[in-house]
């Protein structure tokens, strides 16, 4: 599954979604972004002189189209830089499906709101876990032309569960530069 995802995402991604474009919300776009992630409880009882860190940095590939003009859907991959402590690194990644609900404000300007579901798998050392959880989370977009926006995302995914312990919920807060076709 290791080296599926980023294949998948990636085909994803390449592949949009073909729309039928109208009234300048019907449009396919592919994006990247990248951010910092947090599991709020990965160093929980791990002590001060641990080294644990339960944040790293992380980048995701999505692709999705607007079909109205207040909503859409998206597909995307995360993949995550090692958190943890050294001796046990643990690196989430996964691919999330999210519909968006749009509020445009004005032509260039619309915040959103999504829900849907994260499918992961983590590494924790030498061994790996695998699981989906419902993921939240709201943004902006401006459009800087025609066919290029910059946007900014949180992303909330609460509770997740490795290898039988409670990691806490991962939260993602990213900046992205999106491609419409």
């Amino acid at each position: 599954m290791n080296r599926i995802l980023p294949g998948l995402a990636m085909a994803t991604a390449l592949c949009s979604f073909q729309v039928a474009a109208a009234d300048n919300y019907e449009y396919p776009y592919t994006g990247i972004s990248g951010g910092s992630a947090e599991l709020t409880e990965l160093c929980d009882g791990a002590g001060s002189g641990s080294g644990c860190d339960d944040s790293a940095n992380f980048y995701r590939i999505y692709s999705g189209a607007r079909l109205l003009p207040a909503f859409g859907f998206e597909v995307g991959y995360t993949h995550t830089d090692n958190m943890g402590i050294s001796t046990v690194p643990v690196r989430p990644r996964g691919i999330d499906l999210t519909t968006l609900f749009h509020l445009p404000m004005g032509n260039r300007l619309d915040v959103f709101a999504k829900a849907g579901a994260f499918f992961w798998d983590m590494e924790v050392g030498n061994t790996n876990d695998q699981g989906s959880d419902v993921q939240v989370g709201a943004g902006i977009r401006f459009g800087v032309t025609e066919s290029i926006s910059l946007r900014a995302d949180y992303d909330y995914i609460p509770e997740i569960e490795v290898l039988g312990f409670d990691v806490g919920e991962m939260q993602k807060i990213s900046g992205a530069v999106e491609f419409h076709f």
